[in-house]
């Protein structure tokens, strides 16, 4: 496996490929995308304050777990075609939320890149600041921990952000 440098949201990534296939994964040593992505820190949760980043129309749906004495909880917002989900780690004394397990199929979300459903690979690539390349899915890793972004294309035009754990 060959490593390349390419410059992305004024950080360093390293992207990962095979000689003999494209470069359709990238590797980020920290949350370099997620911070260019989010139009918010994940920090301090509240649903009233983040629902002003989201579409009108998005519910939240929200499933609380106690574990060993531990509240915690998973957000949902829907539009009834897409998710985006978060996952605040303890209620009462983590101020830091995550973003967890998302499928995006519209633009229920105003992102900081001004990433949308349904621009074409050019304009993606433009506004990643990335060389084009022929994927259907391209692949953004983030940190050993952090989550994995699969970019997936239909004809040319971005269909599908699909936000996966590691």
């Amino acid at each position: 496996m060959t490593n390349a440098s390419c410059q992305s949201s004024n950080n360093k990534i390293k992207e990962q490929s095979t000689d003999t296939k494209e470069k359709c994964s990238i590797y980020n040593e920290s949350e370099i995308f997620e911070n260019a992505f989010l139009p918010f820190e994940s920090k301090k949760y509240n649903t009233k304050n983040l629902l002003q980043y989201f579409v009108e129309g998005v519910v939240v749906d929200s499933v609380d777990t106690n574990q060993d004495g531990f509240e915690s909880g998973t957000y949902i917002f829907t539009d009834g075609k897409s998710k985006i989900s978060f996952f605040v780690k303890s209620k009462m004394t983590d101020e830091w939320f995550y973003l967890y397990s998302s499928s995006i199929k519209t633009n229920l979300l105003k992102t900081k890149s001004g990433i949308e459903i349904n621009m074409t690979k050019d304009e993606f690539y433009k506004k990643m600041n990335l060389a084009p390349r022929s994927c259907d899915t391209l692949e953004i890793s983030e940190g050993l921990e952090g989550n994995s972004y699969y970019f997936i294309f239909e004809k040319e035009l971005l269909k599908r952000i699909d936000i996966l754990p590691q």
